[in-house]
């Protein structure tokens, strides 16, 4: 499986450091967070759309080990990534196969 969160204002990088290790031990899932860019993609679902087509549509080239696999891909985000991942669905062409809000916003 392919998690992609959207990290929110509050946290720094080595908390969802931790986060991702909890979600993923024991288990098969790649965890990828978006970053604190200049053009947050936080705050808007176009980005948040834009970023995971971009995942999806280049999959095998960024992250090997789903190379010729078709993994679940769960979209989500923490504070207003939450807001951005669960708007940006109706914007992607592969829907997402699952949604989890990390005290999503608004």
């Amino acid at each position: 499986s392919l998690l992609l969160i959207g990290v929110g204002t509050a946290m720094k990088n080595s908390d969802y450091d931790i986060i991702a290790g909890k979600i993923s031990t024991g288990k098969s899932i790649v965890t990828v967070f978006t970053d604190h860019s200049r053009t947050p993609i936080k705050l808007s679902d176009k980005k948040y759309a834009k970023l995971y087509t971009s995942i999806v549509d280049n999959l095998d080239d960024l992250i090997p080990v789903c190379k010729g696999k078709a993994p679940k891909i769960i979209i989500g985000g923490h504070s207003a990534s939450g807001s951005a991942a669960i708007k940006s669905v109706s914007r992607v062409e592969r829907k997402p196969d699952g949604f989890i809000g990390l005290n999503p916003f608004d």
